[in-house]
């Protein structure tokens, strides 16, 4: 990690540019998004997902599980499994930290399912930003001569894929309709660049 406490121009181009390719992930650049019709608002389905981690943890390593890490991240060895799987759900755990605390915020906001983008849209956009700058986060204190950094760099990958990727948490927010103009990308952009910032100093 670098030693300043400021973004460098060049930091702040590249936190740009990932930050632009996260939105198209979660559909947030005017891409359509088709999951099911929701029956319960996004905080809670995730909520559901998320509050699982201990279960799924617990779980032993299949070798379909295993077959589909190594395919993805062919730098892994059937030797970083175990530190992946460990560090994988230690990240997720610090999202659902993330979304507990959002939600304790307002008690209500699952009762909002009809109108859950309008009701619950300050929470969504709370979560936009939260959620990427701990990404960022952990993209940044990456060591690559760590010597569990083949673990960590996969780990680090497919928690954020899992929580803002394709089929991630944020994506399913166009099956609410949930609006999200220029100027709403822009400030939540400046926000995560903002909170970056403020880590460093």
């Amino acid at each position: 990690m670098t030693d300043i406490n400021v973004l460098t121009d060049r930091e702040r181009a590249e936190m740009m540019e990932q930050l632009s390719q996260m939105q198209a992930d979660m559909g947030l650049n005017g891409d359509e998004v088709h999951p099911p019709p929701a029956t319960h608002t996004l905080l809670e389905v995730w909520s559901s997902i998320l509050g699982d981690i201990e279960t799924m943890r617990a779980e032993s390593i299949s070798m379909a599980s295993a077959s589909q890490t190594l395919n993805s991240y062919p730098f892994l060895r059937l030797r970083h499994l175990s530190e992946f799987h460990e560090r994988f759900y230690d990240h997720l755990l610090e999202y659902r930290e993330i979304l507990e605390a959002e939600i304790a915020t307002d008690p209500s906001c699952f009762k909002h399912v009809e109108d859950d983008a309008e009701k619950n849209r300050e929470h969504y956009l709370n979560l936009l930003v939260a959620w990427q700058v701990l990404a960022l986060q952990h993209q940044e204190a990456w060591d690559h001569s760590d010597k569990d950094a083949a673990a960590e760099f996969a780990a680090i990958s497919e928690s954020t894929l899992f929580v803002v990727g394709d089929n991630g948490l944020i994506a399913h927010l166009g099956a609410i309709q949930f609006p999200m103009p220029a100027e709403d990308r822009d400030t939540v952009t400046q926000a995560i660049l903002d909170a970056i910032e403020e880590s460093r100093e």
